[in-house]
């Protein structure tokens, strides 16, 4: 008896991260995600309007919490996060969803 695989396999061209939650806490932007068959993500932020990416960091446990200070101190801002695959340390796929959240430090 043979039996055949249904194919559907992991394609790290077309993999997409995903960011689930971005939230206040205590002062910092959590930020919830899963990495489904990548080795973790690798986070980007801008601020709402700008046109260039900054890396953040690169992350294999949910959450990553970020305490990037306030562009100008004590003016909440408008955060945008966004979140590619790694795998073996090679960043992968489509950006995950756009996601923001209004800071305020």
């Amino acid at each position: 008896m043979k039996i055949a695989g249904t194919g559907g396999g992991f394609d790290p061209n077309t993999y997409k991260a995903e960011i689930t939650k971005v939230e206040i806490i205590a002062g910092h932007v959590q930020i919830k995600f899963k990495k489904g068959q990548s080795d973790g993500v690798n986070l980007y932020s801008r601020l709402k309007g700008q046109s260039v990416w900054k890396f953040v960091s690169r992350d294999t446990n949910s959450p990553y919490d970020d305490y990037t200070a306030l562009a100008v101190p004590g003016t909440p801002e408008v955060r945008e996060y966004q979140a590619y695959g790694v795998l073996s340390d090679q960043q992968i796929g489509q950006p995950s969803d756009i996601v923001s959240v209004t800071f305020g430090g």
